[in-house]
């Protein structure tokens, strides 16, 4: 708390006239103190129901760099199956023939998880630091960085490279 501003609150408590004054700047303490915490603090709003990834803290931001497939996964709060949101396990060395994608929004609930493989099928392997987003709401465009990513490696061997799981909080 603020000296001066701690100075005058006990000030005021040891006068008469002006306890209303000081129990006015207390309540006004800790009333702007309770309102500023949970609006730093949440990312997302409880009621969304639709994500995306992108690769950075803009939700527009397309992914470059994925050597050399993604697999996207949810799974629904309570469930035991996973829902393939993004299946780009095709065997192929190149992804788009290196052009930028985007992975299309999902169905999803605060609760649900989210997985996220990344395979290598031989050479170098890279992948872009994931950002999960609301798309829909009051604060759409504030992310969640879900991974750093995986700079480009050239020692990766063939197989999985990278696996991650994880809850969807707001």
């Amino acid at each position: 708390m603020d000296g001066t501003l701690f100075d005058r609150l006990t000030a005021s408590l040891g006068r008469r006239g002006s306890r209303r004054i000081a129990f006015g700047i207390a309540a006004g303490t800790m009333l702007a103190a309770g309102t500023a915490i949970p609006a730093s603090a949440r990312t997302f709003d409880r009621d969304c129901r639709r994500f995306r990834l992108a690769a950075g803290d803009d939700p527009d931001r397309r992914f470059n760099n994925l050597d050399d497939n993604l697999l996207v996964e949810v799974q629904r709060k309570g469930g035991r199956n996973w829902e393939t949101v993004w299946d780009d396990t095709n065997d192929d060395n190149v992804n788009f023939r290196g052009e930028p994608f985007r992975i299309p929004p999902f169905d999803a609930k605060v609760g649900d998880k989210l997985r996220i493989q990344a395979f290598n099928l031989g050479g170098s392997c890279e992948l872009d630091e994931i950002w999960l987003f609301c798309e829909r709401g009051r604060r759409n465009d504030r992310g969640k960085r879900l991974t750093a990513g995986v700079g480009r490696d050239d020692s990766c061997a063939e197989g999985q490279f990278f696996e991650e799981t994880y809850r969807i909080r707001p």
